[in-house]
């Protein structure tokens, strides 16, 4: 399989450069694979710390403490919504944030929503989309809505602000999935934008030389050159793993350098 032939040359400077003329939608793919490697520990650190800070719903209720008077007879325990009449719906508002307690699923939306259903919650952005939280998984504690309403003061900001967060939690699959896809795409992207820009660079070389790589085997030459630094920056990613990204091109550009300088004049005088 050329993915194994591909991993191969690149431990094995001495050969790179003869095996530039390789397909460029395999090295392509192999540019992928490399960098889904670097990116391996950071993206397992996201999983374990249950994705990035979004603060989409947090914020809303830390920022501006609602003044809500909620029904003193319902409340959000063992991982669900308890209420006494199930036939009454409770909206409030805060922010521009419209939050529907004890939501039968017949109310119109017209904005950004949160409906509390008895075991699940949707949050919807008006505009067709919504996400839905199963079970209340981030309610980890009872929310006694007859204490919000006593509360007072740096008590009551600090209640809200912990129904904030476990709110936001229960939607942690979804800011799990945000956050993988969006460190996935914006590294890849400035990867793809690093070996193009060193590619160009690499065209310099032609001044020195009687032939040399075209703009496409240079872009081949460049992804061949991947396997070392991505081994070494995935180890090293476990360790620090904002680093590893830096290492990955740091050690990419080091190894193109190398052997350039090494076996240029072999292939290209």
């Amino acid at each position: 399989m050329f993915l194994i032939r591909f991993f191969r040359y690149s431990f094995n400077p001495a050969i790179l450069i003869p095996n530039a003329h390789q397909k460029l939608w395999k090295a392509l793919i192999y540019f992928v694979i490399m960098s889904l490697i670097t990116l391996f520990p950071l993206n397992f650190l996201i999983v374990q710390e249950n994705g990035w800070r979004l603060d989409f719903i947090e914020a809303n209720l830390s920022e501006n403490t609602p003044d809500w008077v909620l029904p003193e007879d319902m409340k959000i325990y063992a991982y669900r919504l308890v209420v006494a009449d199930p036939t009454v719906t409770y909206t409030f508002e805060n922010d521009g944030l419209t939050y529907i307690f004890n939501a039968t699923g017949d109310e119109e939306i017209t904005g950004r929503t949160i409906s509390f259903y008895e075991d699940h919650i949707i949050y919807e952005d008006g505009e067709g989309h919504q996400m839905n939280a199963y079970g209340y998984k981030g309610f980890y504690d009872e929310v006694n809505f007859r204490v919000l309403n006593l509360s007072t003061g740096t008590e009551r900001a600090d209640l809200y602000n912990a129904f904030g967060s476990m709110l936001e939690a229960s939607f942690g699959s979804y800011v799990v999935l945000y956050s993988l896809l969006m460190n996935t795409i914006v590294n890849m992207s400035i990867g793809v934008a690093f070996i193009l820009m060193l590619s160009l660079v690499m065209q310099l070389f032609r001044f020195g030389y009687t032939k040399f790589f075209s703009y496409k085997d240079s872009l081949v030459f460049i992804i061949l050159s991947m396997g070392m630094p991505a081994i070494l920056s995935f180890i090293i990613g476990f360790v620090i793993p904002s680093f590893a990204p830096v290492i990955y091109q740091f050690g990419v550009g080091i190894v193109v350098m190398a052997v350039m300088l090494k076996y240029g004049k072999l292939y290209f005088s």
